[in-house]
């Protein structure tokens, strides 16, 4: 028909046209999945807040940096889980919370990390994080800054090294790497003829879901 764009009806046009409600199926799953690995970050943030709160009370109470609403609320806690009996429980939810967070996130593929890196930042982690109950015993001016900047920087660390491993484990399970398939971004598909002098079209074939793009 006159006036109707001969491009409309190419098949790569057609295929173009089904990609779209797919790819934009794909970005609101992956802001959905980024907000689920935030709110578990978070969980794991106030856990850490919490496990401050209690195990260092005599620090904030001496500062006036208490709340009655949140002391009653934490002894109910305490009262039917056992939650705070042990220092190390809280600390072992913050850090399966941050775990699965950094499995969860998104992150680009750098070469520079190496297995020598994560293993140190998992190890001063694991060390200052789960290690650090003694200095809880220092003289009380002391004690409880310590504690808490020796847990946040370990907390800090497990988290670092947490992406670390994701980003590699995630690398090695992929089945293709070199993305060969062109699936993370839209192609131009479709034919333009007023073009510059100074370019030039080479055709070349593409894969798509390991089939050859815009075949049956």
């Amino acid at each position: 028909m006159p006036g109707t764009d001969i491009h409309t009806s190419s098949p790569e046009a057609k295929v173009s046209s089904l990609q779209k409600p797919y790819i934009m199926q794909q970005e609101d799953d992956l802001r959905g999945l980024e907000k689920v690995m935030q709110l578990m970050r978070g969980i794991s943030v106030l856990f850490l807040l919490l496990h401050f709160y209690w195990f260092c009370y005599g620090w904030f109470d001496m500062h006036g940096c208490t709340l009655g609403v949140l002391d009653r609320l934490l002894r109910n806690v305490q009262r039917t889980t056992g939650l705070f009996t042990y220092s190390y429980l809280t600390k072992l939810f913050a850090a399966g919370f941050l775990a699965l967070s950094c499995w969860g996130t998104r992150s680009v593929r750098s070469e520079r990390i190496t297995h020598r890196q994560i293993l140190l930042a998992a190890a001063a982690g694991l060390l200052l994080f789960f290690f650090g109950d003694p200095l809880r015993h220092l003289p009380p001016q002391w004690a409880a800054p310590l504690y808490v900047a020796a847990t946040s920087i370990g907390f800090l660390s497990l988290f670092l090294a947490g992406l670390w491993i994701g980003r590699l484990v995630k690398e090695r399970l992929r089945e293709d790497p070199f993305n060969d398939e062109n699936e993370s971004f839209m192609q131009e598909t479709r034919l333009i003829e007023r073009a510059s002098r100074c370019m030039c079209t080479v055709r070349q074939s593409r894969l798509y879901l390991n089939r050859p793009f815009g075949k049956d």
